[in-house]
């Protein structure tokens, strides 16, 4: 790997890291969720409360499914059927929006 890309990676993912954080808050949210290294499909009708954090994994949402929070990826794949209501961040991985997905805010991908 060259230097310049050795920096971006180490800036990066603290940045991504950031962006996970998850700050408890007054309208009930839940503190949100970490997924590694599993194949995990939230299932058509449920709901994710909070941030979700997937590392090493594939995420899938299938059609009518919220996540009420930010995604962030890293060095996962994942199918966004449902809605997000948040960013989704994306770092060495890859990220299909389906037909059905709606992203209600950024969607910010590196490779």
């Amino acid at each position: 790997m060259g230097k310049n890309k050795s920096l971006a990676f180490f800036i990066l993912i603290p940045l991504l890291l950031i962006g996970c954080t998850v700050v408890p808050s007054q309208n009930n949210r839940d503190d949100g969720t970490l997924i590694i290294g599993e194949v995990y499909t939230l299932e058509s009708g449920k709901t994710i409360n909070g941030n979700l954090v997937v590392i090493g994994s594939s995420f899938t949402m299938e059609e009518d499914t919220q996540v009420l929070g930010d995604i962030s990826l890293i060095g996962s794949t994942t199918q966004i059927g449902g809605q997000v209501i948040g960013d989704v961040f994306a770092f060495a991985g890859s990220s299909t929006l389906e037909s059905s997905g709606v992203i209600d805010g950024d969607l910010n991908q590196v490779f």
